[in-house]
């Protein structure tokens, strides 16, 4: 007489474990994705304030003694001891530079990649400056 006995056979035991490779393998592929996604913008974020702080420099300086074309040698700033190279670009369009006012196209590049791009007007009225973000 035969017992029966009680457990998995080697085949089930083996199916289940291809199962769950494949679960394991697909969970940890969404996660280096999510990380990889989350590297970038924080890449991103970290630009825009590599952006604004060569800006707010910029603002201080009167548009009219600023150049009417061409643009700057780029400028290494360092967020969070990532290094950033921020370049501006001046009155690339030629319509919104005038006497007193002038575009600036700011582009901020990481390991030679533009990463990061902005586009301002700077404009002198009376004896202050303001600035209008606009997009590129």
């Amino acid at each position: 007489m035969k017992r029966a006995q009680d457990g998995f056979t080697l085949t089930e035991l083996l199916v289940s474990m291809l199962i769950l490779g494949i679960i394991v393998v697909s969970v940890l592929s969404a996660q280096l994705f999510q990380l990889g996604m989350n590297t970038r913008n924080e890449q991103i974020t970290q630009a825009g304030v590599a952006a604004q702080r060569v800006m707010d420099g910029v603002r201080s300086t009167d548009p009219a003694a600023m150049p009417l074309s061409g643009s700057s040698q780029p400028v290494t700033v360092n967020v969070s001891g990532r290094a950033y190279k921020v370049t501006l670009t001046y009155c690339s369009p030629g319509t919104y530079c005038t006497k007193n006012a002038r575009f600036i196209q700011v582009d901020v590049t990481v390991d030679n990649k533009n990463i990061f791009s902005v586009a301002n007007v700077l404009t002198s009225v009376g004896s202050g400056i303001v600035s209008a973000g606009v997009s590129p």
